[in-house]
């Protein structure tokens, strides 16, 4: 199965800094077991950037008990990332720089010298 990067968005109840949505982010990055990096964040939200042979589905199946878990979490989405991001400040923009960064990854899986 080929590689894709899959954007994960979460939502949390509090703001980022407090101590419950700092634990469950650790919960979260520690129960991924992928190459993941942090593509933005906000006050109480944050999205990652995940490099996958997993769809979707598949990927929020295994991830959801950790999910819905922690209380600190209030929503939270997944899907294919982009192939394109449009930013305000451009490259300079961290969603931008890591959703280039994850297509590129996913596409040097593909190369027939990478396959077993």
């Amino acid at each position: 199965m080929s590689l894709q990067p899959l954007l994960l968005r979460i939502e949390f109840k509090f703001d980022l800094e407090a101590k419950d949505s700092q634990r469950a982010i650790g919960a979260v990055i520690r129960n991924i077991r992928r190459p993941a990096k942090a593509a933005m964040h906000c006050k109480r939200s944050c999205a990652l950037v995940i490099v996958t042979s997993e769809t979707s589905t598949e990927f929020l199946k295994r991830l959801r008990p950790v999910l819905e878990e922690m209380s600190a979490i209030d929503n939270y989405w997944c899907h294919v990332a982009p192939t394109a991001v449009v930013a305000k400040h451009g490259g300079l923009d961290p969603l931008v720089t890591r959703v280039a960064e994850a297509w590129e990854e996913a596409r040097k899986g593909r190369k027939f010298y990478n396959v077993r």
